[in-house]
């Protein structure tokens, strides 16, 4: 890739996680994803990490301190959507189990695999990670 394709290219990656996360913020606030702290901390790490992903478009790809700081978030982001997607499971088949005791193995697992809390909800976040990493990645 030249130059200024590459760049715009990692500028829109850039702008797609700014998307993603002030997207994911308004639903979570919509949803009231807000009962426990941790029902919080995907608001809070979506906001900081859309923040961060304003400044490195602000400061470019050649501010160290930023783009660091962003990657940061970016791994971060991953890992708390990995643990989303585990509690949604987990809180799915706590809900079968309550709901039909009888069910157990891997009958009451299918069943909290398409329950009512969403698995790929969480999966969003790792896609503006993936984004945030592939458009650093040379940084």
């Amino acid at each position: 890739m030249s130059q200024p394709a590459e760049l715009r290219l990692r500028r829109f990656l850039v702008w797609l996680v700014l998307l993603i996360c002030g997207g994911t913020v308004v639903e979570l606030v919509l949803v009231a994803h807000t009962a426990s702290w941790i029902q919080w901390l995907p608001l809070v790490v979506a906001a900081v990490s859309g923040g961060a992903a304003g400044a490195v478009l602000k400061l470019g790809f050649d501010a160290g301190n930023a783009v660091t700081a962003f990657r940061f978030l970016m791994f971060g982001l991953l890992g708390l959507a990995a643990v989303g997607v585990v509690m949604h499971v987990r809180e799915n088949y706590l809900f079968v189990r309550e709901i039909t005791p009888a069910t157990a193995g891997t009958d009451a697992l299918i069943q909290a695999l398409s329950g009512a809390s969403p698995l790929l909800a969480s999966g969003i976040l790792a896609v503006a990670g993936a984004c945030g990493l592939a458009a650093t990645g040379r940084s």
